[in-house]
């Protein structure tokens, strides 16, 4: 058989060398005869246009036409293709509590690192679930019962005797800078930051409103701020990371976030779950390896 792909790839391994891997001959497969009993959807996303000079973690270059091919390709195999991986309508198990469903186990792993190192370690926590939306549709159309919770209302005491609230919800609008905001106020100023950019605001520059409920309000409360320099220009977190992972397996640098900190992350949601369930702050235990 006449390979037109590549033959051999170099990859890391556990004793931090490279060592060349030879790729087999592809397996041959049969499609189905007749549909399945269950489907299995394939995460197909896009085809980047290869041609474009576009950025690509800045502007989309799509290949529509490869696109539509590839899909039509899983379908021919029997494939669902799954829509919708990451906005408000996320796949159907993320919203039934007995596949693993659930905004609390979801997003309190992620606050954990942003405030553990950013803020102060989380010592303590009280957290709200809740199902706003008791129906919904899935991949198929069909209608079915929301079991997880799909609203998240979590307040967290971090050392140093800083409170943190964050409001992680699968059900609301957006009217505000970005996805995700993050306001964080002190004594000498404010920072608003979305996913990228951020705004400041410093005691001199804030405003001193006085209540009238009789008169329109005269100040312009988005005036004040000022939006801090990007200098430099920050990329794709997710890229960011997946690149410094693979410098460490490939050992060219240390990589500070291993199972340690998957398991810190792990545990917050566990008793934020807990904190639902049981009406009351609890404690956070340090964790040991």
């Amino acid at each position: 058989m006449k390979r037109d792909a590549i033959e051999t790839i170099n990859l890391p391994t556990t004793s931090r060398k490279i060592e060349a891997y030879h790729v087999r001959e592809p397996r041959v497969f049969a499609k189905p005869s007749k549909p399945f009993t269950r489907i299995a959807y394939a995460a197909a996303h896009v085809v980047a246009d290869p041609w474009s000079a576009k950025e690509p973690w800045l502007e989309a270059a799509v290949d529509w036409d490869a696109t539509i091919a590839f899909r039509r390709h899983l379908w021919s195999w029997g494939l669902g293709v799954a829509e919708a991986m990451d906005t408000a309508q996320r796949p159907s198990w993320n919203y039934r509590k007995q596949d693993g469903g659930g905004i609390i186990l979801d997003m309190l792993c992620h606050w954990r690192y942003v405030l553990d190192h950013v803020f102060g370690g989380v010592k303590a926590v009280s957290c709200r679930g809740a199902t706003h939306i008791p129906y919904r549709w899935d991949e198929s159309g069909k209608k079915y019962q929301a079991t997880a919770d799909d609203a998240a209302y979590a307040s967290f005491e971090l050392a140093g005797g800083a409170i943190a609230h964050f409001n992680s919800s699968w059900t609301v609008r957006v009217r505000r800078d970005d996805l995700l905001t993050l306001q964080v106020d002190g004594t000498r100023g404010s920072a608003v930051a979305g996913l990228r950019r951020c705004y400041a605001q410093s005691l001199d520059e804030t405003p001193k409103p006085v209540w009238n409920p009789d008169i329109p309000q005269p100040i312009d409360f988005f005036e004040g701020w000022k939006e801090v320099p990007d200098d430099p220009a920050w990329g794709n977190a997710f890229k960011a990371q997946w690149e410094l992972f693979l410098r460490h397996v490939a050992g060219e640098g240390p990589f500070r976030w291993g199972l340690m900190e998957g398991a810190r992350g792990v545990q917050l949601a566990e008793l934020g779950l807990k904190s639902w369930r049981q009406r009351k702050w609890l404690n956070v235990p340090h964790l040991k390896a």
